[in-house]
């Protein structure tokens, strides 16, 4: 995309395939992760999770890069690029380092980029009103 070689993981660690339902939690410290089927639980990946067009997570994923083109519905937290093609969706509480959407993908639900200060731009501030004082009389 834009000229820009991307680092796609060719070790294949977990292949969920088109037919198959997965309920649970996967560690995975190498290679990718590929959801074709429907997986419900906890994906937590050091390396590129994905989710093709017909795959769907309902839960928790945690990984290096994340590449959607099917559904997922949960929290979501990348460490370094989440790519949402135009056949995907994400809903839910996501947090990423860099996005990219294609046309027709799909974010619904709060995003959040890591290490950014809120949209605002303000820093929750503490005031003398908020601490309890001992008031002599």
């Amino acid at each position: 995309m834009f000229g820009r070689k991307r680092r796609v993981s060719t070790d294949i660690g977990l292949y969920v395939g088109a037919h198959t339902t997965v309920e649970g939690k996967v560690f995975s410290t190498k290679g990718a992760i590929n959801i074709a089927g429907s997986f419900n639980g906890d994906i937590v990946s050091q390396d590129l999770v994905i989710v093709s067009e017909e795959g769907k997570v309902q839960g928790t994923i945690k990984a290096k890069d994340l590449h959607v083109f099917g559904k997922v519905n949960g929290i979501v937290d990348v460490e370094n690029e989440l790519v949402i093609g135009m056949s995907g969706l994400v809903e839910g509480e996501t947090s990423y380092g860099s996005l990219h959407v294609e046309e027709g993908g799909q974010i619904r639900g709060k995003m959040s980029p890591r290490g950014k200060v809120s949209d605002s731009g303000d820093k929750p501030k503490s005031s003398k009103k908020d601490t309890p004082k001992n008031n002599k009389k």
